[in-house]
């Protein structure tokens, strides 16, 4: 029974007021759910690795991280960090990340439920539609939404502190916003969406600048749409002045007052319909002004010198010069992005750590071939959207190909093939940079659903049946995706970042100057201390960071690491280059100056991590005057080389060290994690290899096991005892250890290599060629198995087999050259051998 309002409509509650069509709210909101529940399921239960760390620190601080700033992420963070919603801090944050991203999934499928719907009706909702076509709707969008949701790269972002996650919510929104403008652009509640679109355009400033990707293609579709504000230079100059935003701030800073105070001049002046006019672009750049003013958060918040303050905003040419990242480098990304640092194809295609491709097929959970027809599907929903509504597709192909293709080309990632010494710089990527093309994948995601709907139109030709059976298979869709990549996203078991950084504190020594050398190896650091209150004694001192004046000062001021530099001292550092054509950075003359200052008064670390080269002291290596203890180097002042605290080292690695979740198959381990536990490897045969020296073998080998109960997936632990084992003469440990490797994920092919080469070491040749045969059915292409192979029947005596073996591995690589010389040696010998074996039946009987 409804409640009539007499004279009214029927009074409507909450749920049919925000969501007039029962099908696409309930869809919407099953969408979200979904994608939030699975979310949570999955997100990181503490601390990650790059800047998780940072972001998780300067929300719990309030502090100031990396250029430039995102103190609205900062702001909204902090909340989160207050709430009782876990246990864990870093938790609580990263669960920031969780409800952004759950909440973007919804507004994808009401983004997608506009762009669909205008197909059928020029109503948005129209909900007498037939049902059909409504279902049709409700199935396109919870399929694109939910592979928006769980395209790896975004899944990734909504488990972990990172602002991706808000900036994607904030995006779509201004695309939500954008249609809704474009439903009611000749209403004045249309202007209503203009002035929120740039609220919340100048707003996502204050998180991440790739919001402003979706700008252009806004703009690009007001234009196509209104023909009174595609003829007004009003608009232009409006559009103009919001863009320079990302130009630079200052710029921005002058140009969007001066138009403020323009406008409103003329809004007291005219009348009529431009006054309107006028006040609309007046209100615009208010609120953008308004937006944007969550920047003075930075430089406020830096006068009180937050614990991370990078950059110290405080007056307003550091602030100027922090929010146009000046801190990495003068160049402008516009000017690095008009000389390729790569190879196109190596940008565009599947090349390491920076391919597109290699990132966008790998992001729905259909891989290589399969890959094939997805792709095709979403370019029919783009094409088809286009065809369908000029303005609408002109504005999701704009975006898609301006996070796409654009960005391949602004970004300009390097790919090692052109690496400048004179400049330092176009080193291959230090990771995987998908997540910069997250707006191009959540979009494509979004695409596939608009080639399901098409497909369903398509095929279904407006049968119920059909349209319903298609709607149900396009709707599960996105399972593939949840299912393929829910283990690489999962999380929820994953402490290895929180736990390195806790032993890299607990190996430091009491008060130390702790010498760090990039992201992994500091923000999760900066984290432990300032967030759960860990090891606060030690002074972190960035080597990256210590280029940077800023810091070096902060060093000095706040934490009191030894230094006799004046302020004019320090702006006067600059690298330099020397007789030997190296370069001399900032950070090696500050080693050089905190060492020498020192004077030996305070202990000096060193994380392992840091390279050989920054581990010098006026240009002459250190190695000789360092301790290894732990996860770190101690500086001592007499000379020997290789030294470990043995004590100290044994101490921490049964006691001290934390080592969860390593052993665990469950927790996925990419390659920067691998890379960092593998310290963990290096710490055990450090031990190891010094008892060794010192004759006691068994306690040597329990370190070295011990290390493979942690980390059953090092290839190095493996390589090392197969030669002790060799060394030692035990057969039998070699065999124990060649059924242990059965159940790893080590190295198969090295490993079973050495273990080949030391099995033939300790007499047993039959065994070695059964393992190296092995090797080579498994990888016949496998060169150290091969080129061992070749040693064993040429010391063996078996020139006739090793040249049948030579002679299939070069017509299979016909390039090795190496090779061909060696087989045209052994042909060479073979045919000596048969020679001097022939007797000579020309003997001197004849007469002459």
């Amino acid at each position: 029974m409804t409640d009539d309002i007499p004279g009214g409509e029927p009074k409507r509650g909450i749920f049919q007021r925000f969501f007039p069509d029962p099908l696409l709210g309930g869809a919407g909101l099953l969408a979200s759910l979904i994608a939030l529940v699975v979310y949570v399921r999955t997100v990181a239960p503490t601390v990650s690795f790059w800047d998780c760390g940072e972001f998780i620190t300067c929300s719990h601080i309030l502090g100031i991280p990396h250029p430039p700033g995102t103190p609205l992420y900062v702001l909204i963070g902090r909340i989160f960090a207050l709430l009782p919603t876990a246990s864990d801090p870093s938790l609580r944050i990263n669960l920031f990340s969780s409800v952004s991203l759950a909440a973007a999934t919804g507004v994808a499928f009401f983004v997608l439920a506009r762009l669909i719907s205008s197909w059928f009706s020029d109503k948005y909702p129209d909900v007498a539609l037939p049902f059909a076509q409504r279902l049709t709707i409700a199935a396109g969008a919870f399929c694109g939404s939910l592979f928006m949701a769980f395209a790896s790269t975004n899944w990734s972002n909504a488990v972990e502190a990172e602002v991706y996650g808000f900036s994607m919510f904030l995006m779509l929104l201004l695309m939500w916003l954008g249609l809704a403008w474009a439903q009611h652009r000749e209403e004045r509640a249309g202007d209503r969406y203009l002035v929120a679109m740039a609220y919340i355009a100048l707003l996502s400033v204050g998180v991440h600048m790739t919001v402003f990707l979706v700008m252009p293609p806004l703009f690009l579709m007001i234009l196509i749409l209104s023909p009174k504000w595609r003829r007004d230079p009003r608009f232009y100059i409006t559009g103009v002045t919001l863009f320079m935003v990302t130009v630079g701030v200052l710029d921005f800073l002058w140009a969007a007052p001066t138009w403020l105070v323009i406008t409103g001049l003329f809004t007291l002046a005219t009348k009529g319909d431009s006054r309107r006019r006028w006040e609309l672009m007046f209100m615009v750049m208010l609120v953008a002004l308004l937006g944007f003013s969550t920047h003075i958060f930075l430089p406020i918040r830096s006068q009180h010198d937050p614990a991370i303050d990078q950059n110290d905003p405080e007056t307003f040419s550091a602030f100027q010069d922090f929010l146009d990242r000046k801190q990495y480098g003068e160049q402008s990304m516009f000017q690095r992005a008009l000389v390729r640092r790569a190879e196109w194809s190596n940008q565009l295609g599947q090349h390491r750590r920076m391919g597109f491709w290699g990132f966008f097929d790998r992001q729905y959970g259909f891989n290589d071939a399969l890959f094939l027809p997805i792709f095709a599907l979403g370019l029919f929903g783009v094409g088809y959207m286009i065809r369908k509504r000029r303005a609408y597709g002109a504005l999701f192909l704009t975006a898609l190909l301006i996070s796409s293709l654009g960005l391949v080309w602004y970004m300009n990632f390097a790919d090692g093939t052109k690496y400048n010494p004179a400049t330092d710089d176009a080193y291959l990527e230090v990771r995987d940079r998908d997540y910069f093309f997250t707006p191009a994948f959540i979009l494509f995601g979004m695409a596939i659903g608009l080639g399901g709907a098409a497909l369903v139109r398509f095929i279904g030709g407006g049968s119920r049946t059909w349209s319903i059976a298609g709607s149900v298979v396009i709707a599960i869709m996105p399972a593939r995706a949840l299912l393929a990549n829910y283990h690489i996203n999962d999380r929820s078991n994953n402490y290895i970042a929180y736990d390195y950084a806790y032993n890299i504190l607990n190996s430091a020594d009491p008060n130390a100057v702790l010498f760090t050398n990039g992201d992994n190896d500091t923000f999760p650091v900066w984290c432990l201390q300032e967030v759960y209150g860990i090891r606060k004694d030690v002074r972190v001192a960035n080597l990256s960071l210590l280029n940077t004046p800023w810091y070096i000062r902060q060093l000095r001021d706040k934490m009191n690491v030894p230094m006799r530099l004046s302020d004019r001292d320090i702006n006067s550092l600059i690298h330099y280059r020397l007789p030997d054509n190296s370069i001399r950075r900032i950070q090696d003359q500050m080693v050089d100056e905190i060492l020498t200052a020192n004077r030996w008064e305070q202990n000096i670390n060193f994380a392992v991590t840091v390279s050989a080269n920054s581990r010098t002291y006026q240009q002459r290596p250190l190695d000789d005057h360092l301790v290894m203890s732990g996860l770190v180097y101690r500086l001592v002042r007499d000379s020997l080389p290789n030294r470990v605290d043995l004590d100290r080292m044994k101490d921490l690695v049964l006691n001290e060290f934390k080592f969860r979740g390593l052993n665990d198959d469950a927790v996925y381990k990419d390659e920067n994690t691998m890379r960092m536990i593998g310290n963990f490897t290096s710490t055990f045969l450090m031990i190891t290899d010094t008892l060794r020296r010192a004759g006691r073998f068994e306690e040597a080998e329990h370190y070295a096991l011990r290390s493979l109960d942690y980390l059953p997936d090092e290839s190095e632990a493996y390589l090392y005892l197969t030669t002790m084992y060799a060394d030692a003469g035990r057969k039998d440990r070699l065999d124990s250890l060649a059924a242990r490797l059965q159940s790893s994920k080590a190295d198969r092919d090295r490993v079973e290599s050495a273990i080949a080469y030391s099995y033939r070491r300790v007499g047993d040749t039959t065994a070695a060629l059964n393992m190296l045969n092995r090797v080579l059915e498994r990888s016949p292409d496998n060169e150290p198995a091969y080129r061992t192979m070749v040693q064993f029947y040429y010391e063996a005596g078996e020139y006739d087999t090793l040249l049948a073996f030579m002679q299939d591995w070069t017509t299979r690589h016909p390039d090795d050259q190496r090779s061909r010389d060696l087989q045209t040696q052994v042909q060479n010998l073979i045919t000596r051998l048969r020679q001097s074996a022939v007797p000579d039946t020309q003997s001197s009987t004849a007469t002459p």
